[in-house]
């Protein structure tokens, strides 16, 4: 679901300099910018572009939460904070990812370690992501908000919810974690604290601060209160 939009400034690459192999890697390449379809309008580009800024404000918030604890925030800090329920939320994927690939009686993994495992998972939601914001569909929040529950939902009982055709990726990391999770240690250090990023995220996207934003034409608009007014927030010409 699409925030508010940044504030128009240059969001800083990624600091993977200061991360050690693989994950300097990993993160390298999850910030390199996503390949997008040929023929793009002008406004189509824009929308794009501020949701690859959000999106690497929130992987800012994983590294400082697994590694940087001191590092700085590429925003002001109410807009960082808005996306900190994303960024807890790949926080936690990765925490899953190390787990699996680190715990000597996981289940066997397809993936070269942990770093290749999360740079999958993370790409494949970046893809959705972008045919999301292509598909250009506003119809306000309640329809995704109501989605994203049931899957917390099948979370919760030890349901699957990805597909393996769609999201082959995500649906591995999950068979994995759903297996692991019927070890006591396993579900209160990693499996809760997933669900918990699930259910905070999804919290947070139903906010008055965040707001859906859509494309008509060269305008760029928010869709806003209980009414779904719309306000225009930049003109491309």
């Amino acid at each position: 679901m699409p925030s508010l939009l940044p504030r128009l400034r240059i969001v800083p690459p990624l600091p993977t300099l200061r991360l050690q192999p693989p994950w300097s890697m990993t993160f390298a390449l999850l910030d390199q910018s996503p390949a997008y379809p040929f023929l793009l309008t002008h406004a189509e580009q824009f929308r794009l572009d501020m949701e690859a800024a959000d999106r690497r404000i929130a992987l800012y918030w994983v590294i400082k939460k697994k590694w940087l604890p001191r590092l700085k925030m590429p925003a002001n800090r109410n807009y960082s904070r808005l996306l900190e329920p994303w960024g807890e939320l790949m926080f936690q994927t990765l925490e899953l990812a190390i787990a699996w690939h680190s715990l000597p009686t996981a289940p066997l993994s397809p993936y070269r370690n942990a770093a290749d495992c999360y740079l999958q998972v993370m790409l494949e939601s970046q893809q959705i992501d972008t045919e999301e914001v292509l598909a250009n569909e506003p119809r306000g929040k309640k329809p995704f908000i109501k989605s994203r529950s049931a899957i917390i939902s099948q979370l919760k009982a030890g349901i699957n919810p990805a597909d393996p055709i769609l999201l082959p990726h995500f649906s591995s990391l999950m068979n994995a974690s759903l297996e692991l999770e019927r070890r006591d240690a396993f579900n209160e250090q990693y499996w809760k604290p997933f669900v918990r990023a699930c259910s905070k995220w999804v919290q947070a996207l139903d906010t008055p601060e965040c707001q859906e934003v859509c494309l008509e034409g060269d305008y760029i608009k928010t869709r806003r209160g209980k009414g779904g007014s719309k306000r225009t927030i930049i003109r491309l010409c």
